[in-house]
């Protein structure tokens, strides 16, 4: 028998996977796209108030929890100033009225994935968010296989439910990287004869993720997924070390420099292909050098504070004449990468509150993660999330990846608050 405690837990789980599934946009791009052509609703305001309503129950529980100030005093003040900034930036953005609205769901998707780090246990999380992703792997099977319009590309990519290729490879790509976690943890506990079942549906999960992932023909998030996977083998690595020869300054040294490339090369990564955008081509990286060349030259117009949080795409004043109707056709308004974006948006303050957030997190993890049940996982779907972003701009309000990637960043940092007392009430991580 079930006790109201034990029910309201159950109840926020499902919650999580609702909001997760609405959060991968697909979902929710169809209801109302739909709603559009056949009623004349007013489709982007509906969209947003939709992805609203899926965040405040997790605003309101966050807001519930009962932190000291002393929280602020770590990563988590760094995440408020870098959000704050951008708010700030609404003071001189070319478009206010876009900036605020972009800003403030920006805000309140970084609330609801630091709800998702401290309300759940790592291996709550990747049930969550494995759950959450075959939902919407599976709707789109299933829309693929059904012929249902616009869910194959004009080149026989999948699509599924989404609005194109780049939008169902990340969903696939989480989906089979947080079973290879789940996988990984069953077949180290060992947990017989119920593992072998489990751990046969782990597998029969990560392959058919795989293989809709192949099947989208996008190497948006398959680089990002590589160097995840390398990033858990590496901190797997140093783990081991560390158990080996305990806490110790080169360790820790070793950490952070390694922390610091890692960091840094998604921007060596953006600028490289800027520059040698036909040569990396031939790996699948890139294509999108004619709007970075536009954004890096944006940036330089404004290099110190930016155009205000996603607004120079939104206003003509950012664009030559000529190229202002292709843009808003075909490219859509944004840089294509989330690095692009928070130099456009934000200019050079913005990315060193930023990093400053970034590597502040990344101390927070190398004293962590010794003591955590697979702590790797944190860093690895934070780097997944980062590096999938220099193609892509992830990194706003109202995407699941965003989600995913406040709760990897600060996850190791809730933990170490409960440990310490400056969480003051007890952490309900399942």
């Amino acid at each position: 028998m079930l006790t109201w405690e034990q029910l309201g837990r159950w109840l926020e789980r499902l919650y999580v996977v609702a909001m997760l599934v609405g959060l991968t946009q697909g979902p929710v791009l169809q209801l109302w796209w739909t709603g559009a052509r056949e009623e004349g609703l007013p489709v982007k305001t509906a969209i947003v108030a939709t992805y609203l309503v899926l965040q405040l129950p997790a605003v309101f529980i966050f807001a519930y929890q009962r932190f000291t100030p002393r929280l602020l005093r770590g990563p988590i003040g760094a995440l408020v100033a870098f959000v704050t900034w951008l708010i700030i930036t609404t003071v001189w953005a070319t478009l206010s009225s876009h900036t605020i609205v972009e800003v403030l769901s920006l805000a309140t998707t970084c609330v609801a994935g630091l709800y998702l780090a401290v309300r759940f246990s790592v291996v709550d999380k990747m049930i969550l968010i494995c759950t959450a992703m075959q939902i919407c792997v599976v709707w789109s099977y299933v829309a693929i296989q059904r012929d249902w319009p616009e869910s194959v590309g004009p080149f026989g990519e999948w699509i599924g439910i989404y609005y194109n290729r780049n939008s169902l490879a990340p969903v696939a790509s989480v989906g089979a990287l947080s079973a290879l976690v789940l996988l990984w943890i069953t077949i180290r506990n060992r947990v017989w004869p119920l593992g072998i079942g489990v751990t046969l549906l782990l597998v029969d999960v990560v392959v058919f993720n795989v293989f809709v992932l192949l099947k989208t023909e996008s190497e948006t998030t398959l680089y990002g997924g590589a160097i995840a996977i390398g990033s858990w083998l590496l901190i797997s690595g140093w783990l081991a070390l560390h158990r080996r020869m305990g806490q110790s300054r080169s360790l820790t040294s070793i950490w952070m420099s390694v922390a610091a490339v890692l960091l840094s090369l998604p921007w060596i990564l953006v600028f490289g292909i800027k520059s040698m955008g036909g040569f990396l081509e031939r790996f699948g990286i890139g294509g999108r050098e004619g709007l970075w060349v536009l954004s890096h030259d944006g940036f330089l117009q404004k290099p110190w504070f930016g155009w205000g949080w996603m607004s120079a795409w939104e206003t003509p004043n950012f664009l030559p004449r000529e190229l202002w109707n292709w843009q808003r056709d075909i490219a859509g308004p944004w840089s294509h990468s989330s690095f692009y974006d928070i130099l456009l948006g934000g200019g050079l303050i913005a990315v060193v509150l930023f990093m400053g957030m970034m590597l502040w997190a990344m101390v927070h993890h190398s004293s962590q993660l010794p003591l955590m049940h697979v702590g790797q996982t944190y860093t690895m779907f934070g780097l997944f999330v980062l590096f999938s972003s220099t193609q892509e701009s992830f990194l706003v309000g109202n995407h699941f990846l965003m989600v995913i990637f406040i709760a990897g960043l600060f996850g190791p940092v809730f933990d170490s608050a409960v440990r310490s007392g400056v969480i003051a009430g007890p952490r309900t991580a399942g």
